[in-house]
């Protein structure tokens, strides 16, 4: 089943993207292709998978991006940090994670209100 991105993953992936200028257009390109697979929450943060076609231009980099990326997550004390997963130099998985732990079980994260920073909030 498709679904579609929430406001909170537009947000966040093109600031990830924006990390790593080298990559930025190529990942751009295969967002506008992408769509959502699933969004699960974990009790500890969401993981989004996202699917897009392998026939798009891969990046030869990291596996993993998103390391200055963070969000002011409302209902959170220190809000979410996110890990950008590539698989074969695809985006893959988009993980949204509580910085302290704290439960997420409650949080609707198609709702949440959240602000993007760039250093970890509630330090």
């Amino acid at each position: 089943m498709v679904i579609g991105f929430i406001s909170l993953e537009l947000a966040v992936l093109p600031a990830i993207f924006d990390e790593t200028p080298e990559f930025v257009e190529r990942l751009q390109r295969q967002f506008s292709k992408a769509v959502v697979l699933e969004r699960q929450n974990t009790g500890l943060g969401f993981l989004t998978t996202i699917s897009v076609s392998d026939d798009l231009d891969a990046i030869q980099g990291p596996h993993a991006l998103g390391y200055a990326t963070y969000a002011q997550i409302e209902g959170l004390k220190h809000g979410f940090g996110f890990a950008l997963l590539l698989k074969k130099g695809l985006l893959y998985q988009l993980d949204s994670y509580s910085l302290s732990g704290e439960n997420t079980h409650g949080l609707d994260i198609s709702e949440v209100k959240f602000r993007l920073t760039e250093a970890p909030p509630g330090n």
